[in-house]
């Protein structure tokens, strides 16, 4: 009986695996980037069947071979991945290609991203320093991990109540300008009328806003789109950094924090510890924690309420103000529990008291000290053993200096804030 052979479906890969291993140290050279092609199943079903895989009649398959890793390389140094010296044969990574490896992001991918960002111009005055955070949702939906979810015909119906509610979310068009539509608007194909970045998009909002749906493969695709699009924002959060854009990297902040505890941009930031946001957020996701209890978080209804009547009471966007003005909070009437809950969470919130010192080193050079204070009691349904602060040194636009700082959050629940704040202060110096 004839038995069809295994083939290797590595050549689309080629760019990203050689950049892999570029960057771990593994190849150095080009005649190393051959024999590490040669140590591939790859190469061996390459022998077998070279006409398979794009030789043409005739040529020789090592000359062949050679001129795809070859050119490999060199669009790899076109897109800055790495650095190519065809004289003598010699690559190394670059910080680009360093980002792109660490996040599993394409060169396909890395490349909108960086012809967005303006990354390849060379003028500052072209260079992009201020993103909006739809536009930045827009270009996540871009990416080439996302090529695969296509709208399906019994998906219309959903989708269409999701464009719907979303009507006011819109994409620049200068930040669509490399996406090809999908979209099959013969519906007598099976085809549907939504593209691929139309259905990402939505169901980034949709999942921001907690929406429910009846098409399972949906939910699938949401919890999909946020795990690679949770990667992929800090990609972009690096590039920004590394183009030392210091609104750029402050919006991506703010958008990875968003996406990342499943927080809408029009929300309280109290719904970080509501369970309806927490069990279907990314944080969730990688924690697997299958033991939560509905007694430790806030309930859903209870920031609707915060949102929705609390507007004109106070600012539910401000958690330092209503740290200091719980009572308007009594006026909405909640239950004694769940009242309960909204102060513990309001005293939770990472605030950070901040005090710096700025003290001349030499004529062009300044020593600032930060002293960073934890306001916040710890709550460990709610906090990690260490939480994360970045911090930004900012002059206008340019980003100065980036770090980031651990801050211990755990202490006893009989001290006051101010109390925590003074032992747990951190110096950190630059």
């Amino acid at each position: 009986s004839y038995v069809k052979p295994i083939e290797s479906h590595f050549l689309p890969f080629m760019e990203d695996a050689i950049l892999a291993e570029i960057v771990l140290g593994n190849i150095c050279s080009l005649s190393e980037a051959i024999d590490y092609i040669k140590n591939t199943f790859f190469y061996v079903r390459y022998l077998k069947n070279p006409d398979k895989y794009g030789r043409k009649p005739g040529k020789d398959p090592q000359e062949f071979l050679f001129d795809k890793i070859f050119t490999t390389l060199e669009n790899l140094h076109t897109l800055r991945l790495i650095r190519f010296d065809p004289t003598n044969n010699v690559v190394e990574h670059t910080e680009l290609g360093r980002i792109a490896s660490h996040y599993y992001v394409s060169c396909q991918t890395m490349e909108k991203l960086c012809n967005y960002l303006a990354v390849y111009e060379e003028d500052d005055q072209k260079k992009l320093w201020e993103i909006s955070e739809n536009n930045l949702l827009g270009i996540i939906a871009q990416a080439n991990e996302f090529e695969q979810i296509s709208a399906k015909p019994d998906e219309e119906e959903e989708l269409g109540k999701l464009k719907k509610q979303f009507s006011h979310i819109e994409v620049d068009m200068e930040f669509k300008s490399l996406h090809k539509s999908t979209k099959t608007p013969g519906q007598e194909k099976g085809g549907s009328s939504f593209d691929s970045l139309e259905k990402v998009i939505l169901l980034m909002w949709g999942y921001f806003n907690g929406v429910r749906y009846d098409n399972y493969s949906l939910t699938a695709d949401t919890m999909y789109i946020v795990q690679n699009g949770s990667r992929i924002i800090r990609c972009l959060l690096d590039i920004a950094i590394m183009q030392n854009a210091a609104s750029l990297a402050e919006t991506i902040l703010v958008v990875t924090r968003n996406l990342e505890n499943c927080v809408g941009p029009d929300q309280t930031p109290l719904r970080m510890f509501c369970l309806d946001n927490y069990e279907r957020s990314a944080v969730a996701m990688k924690a697997q924690n299958h033991e939560i209890s509905r007694m430790n978080y806030l309930q859903g209804a209870t920031c609707h309420k915060l949102e929705t009547f609390g507007q004109g009471m106070m600012n539910v966007y401000d958690v330092g103000s209503m740290r200091d003005n719980f009572a308007p909070v009594f006026d909405l009437h909640l239950p004694e529990a769940q009242t309960k809950l909204l102060r513990m969470a309001v005293n939770a919130f990472p605030l950070l008291d901040i005090e710096y010192e700025v003290k001349p080193i030499a004529q062009s050079i300044l020593e600032v000290t930060v002293y960073i204070k934890p306001m916040l009691r710890h709550n460990r349904p709610w906090h990690f053993g260490r939480e994360v602060v970045w911090v930004l040194a900012v002059d206008g636009r340019e980003l100065l200096h980036h770090s980031q700082v651990l801050i211990n959050p755990a202490e006893s629940d009989l001290r006051t804030l101010e109390e925590v704040g003074r032992e747990h202060s951190i110096r950190h110096s630059f």
